[in-house]
């Protein structure tokens, strides 16, 4: 799939006017596709109090129409640096989909990787490949269903890259999607030198015990952070360094052509102490609420 047939698919949306493409109500939550300022822009909106007024999500997924290979979002930008510890993956997990905006920037430059991905929401799946010039196939297989049950229904299936980018409704990321036991599944499918990403809300009111959670979890991890953005990354403690990873990042930088900084995030990334003294979350002690 490479970014010419991209633009192709997305060519008939660049001359429409801005506004809602389309939208589809499902339970609480209803789901839209957006035009504005030469974007398409995925949405949730969700009925929290069961009034009739929706609170919406942020941005969970867009696409820049006149260059859809350029990543808007700054997470899924550092997400991508998984590629400075697997370069060239032979097999990669999506847990939560969208508009799947990292497989199509992955596949466009090589197509032999298999990827496979979850999605909570058929409805998601479905207006990603109508609005996001994605087109699951053989080697881009896209499933509705929990990502966790996913990876508990495929014992022995092994990952060189797992990315973790799950937010519900309003955008709240789930709590069993951040306990020590749910990372322990990811480490039983993990391939040598593999690395686990996974993107948090810095607004999360429990941001820090999902960190320290994490750094629990992996022989090492590192962070990237900024205001909004909270991105982990996990490996075994026989993989890189992070000065090869930011070495990298620039070589990657420089093959693939990308139009972002992306070798600069590499070289943001910290350290996390597994040491920390604050309490990881488990199955049996999840947060009271999960929220933004």
């Amino acid at each position: 799939m490479g970014g010419k047939d991209v633009r192709r698919r997305l060519r008939r949306y660049r001359f429409r006017p801005d506004g809602i493409i389309a939208s589809k109500s499902v339970g609480a939550d209803l789901i839209i596709v957006t035009k504005r300022d030469g974007q398409l822009i995925l949405l949730f909106g969700e009925d929290r109090n069961r009034g009739g007024a929706l609170e919406f999500s942020g941005v969970m997924s867009r696409v820049l129409l006149r260059d859809p290979l350029y990543l808007l979002g700054i997470y899924t930008r550092v997400m991508l640096l998984a590629l400075a510890w697997v370069p060239a993956p032979r097999r990669i997990y999506l847990l939560g989909f969208g508009g799947g905006r990292l497989p199509t920037i992955v596949r466009a430059h090589d197509d032999r990787v298999i990827i496979e991905s979850t999605e909570t929401s058929a409805t998601v799946i479905t207006f990603a490949t109508k609005y996001f010039g994605v087109r699951p196939d053989e080697r881009l297989q896209v499933v509705a269903k929990d990502g966790r049950a996913y990876l508990r229904d495929r014992p022995g299936a092994t990952y060189d890259i797992i990315w973790i980018d799950c937010f519900t409704g309003t955008g709240r990321h789930p709590s069993h999607l951040s306990t020590i036991e749910f990372y322990a599944l990811c480490n039983t499918h993990l391939a040598d030198g593999a690395v686990v990403a996974t993107n948090l809300s810095q607004h999360d009111k429990f941001v820090g015990r999902k960190i320290a959670t994490f750094a629990k979890s992996f022989p090492v991890s590192a962070a990237y952070r900024d205001r909004d953005c909270c991105v982990l990354f996990g490996w075994n403690s026989v993989g890189p360094t992070l000065p090869t990873i930011i070495h990298a990042a620039r070589g990657i930088e420089r093959e693939k052509g990308f139009s972002f900084p992306y070798a600069e995030y590499a070289e943001q990334l910290t350290l996390l102490d597994p040491a920390t003294e604050v309490q990881p979350l488990r199955d049996s002690d999840p947060p009271v609420n999960d929220s933004r």
